[in-house]
């Protein structure tokens, strides 16, 4: 069972981490994105790993596409 405090005071903005859209995903990268959205945790979700659906209102999601750029960005 995942640690609620992870998900405890974190408020997610997804509009404000869009500046990565299109980009090619690196630490550095997803790090900024969590921090300009205000999120407390940073996923990257790649099309070839399988992740669980558990939906977390703190955590920034960066989805990408096989190359590794970035196409979608949401919180949960």
């Amino acid at each position: 069972m995942p640690d609620p405090s992870l998900d405890a005071g974190g408020t997610c903005n997804d509009t404000a981490a869009r500046f990565v859209l299109g980009k090619t995903v690196d630490e550095r990268l997803a790090d900024e994105a969590r921090i300009r959205a205000g999120a407390r945790l940073v996923r990257v979700l790649r099309p070839d790993v399988t992740h669980d659906d558990e939906q977390r209102p703190s955590r920034l999601d960066l989805q990408t596409d096989a190359l590794g750029r970035i196409v979608a960005v949401r919180c949960g």
